[in-house]
């Protein structure tokens, strides 16, 4: 089971507070149960039996991107939370040269998700020279 770093500043947040109960409960379980990249398998049935409340999908999708897309549905059905990086990996800058960010921008590459459009990039580091590009400019992935 990973480990995870919790944002308790959502707490904190008014759209988080104007969310229906069940919803919040839903947003903290997507957050546990994403990926290392921030990206879930829809798959509501193990939330709806270990907590009883059964998620209207659209409803969900509309009442968290109220006035801001936090999950994206991809291309491939799957989703993307789109803050969960910057929480767990402290900031907007994922590097190729630390061990667990690898993992993550391989998913986000993987998933062909549009990183970039979130205020996202990735840093190559080769030696002293560090060469920024964030992901799909020219790769092909947006």
């Amino acid at each position: 089971m990973a480990t995870r770093l919790s944002n308790s500043s959502l707490w904190q947040q008014d759209w988080f507070l104007s969310i229906d109960g069940k919803y919040q409960l839903f947003v903290l379980y997507l957050r546990d149960h994403c990926d290392h990249a921030g990206i879930w398998q829809p798959s509501f049935k193990i939330f709806e039996i270990t907590s009883g409340f059964r998620i209207n999908k659209e409803d969900f999708l509309k009442s968290v991107n109220n006035e801001k897309t936090r999950i994206l549905v991809l291309d491939n059905g799957k989703w993307w939370l789109t803050g969960f990086c910057e929480d767990q990996y402290k900031g907007r800058v994922l590097y190729n040269t630390v061990n667990p960010h690898k993992g993550a921008i391989r998913q986000l590459e993987n998933n062909h998700v549009p990183y970039k459009s979130y205020g996202y990039e990735i840093t190559l580091r080769k030696g002293s020279n560090t060469l920024r590009k964030g992901l799909g400019s020219g790769s092909g992935s947006e």
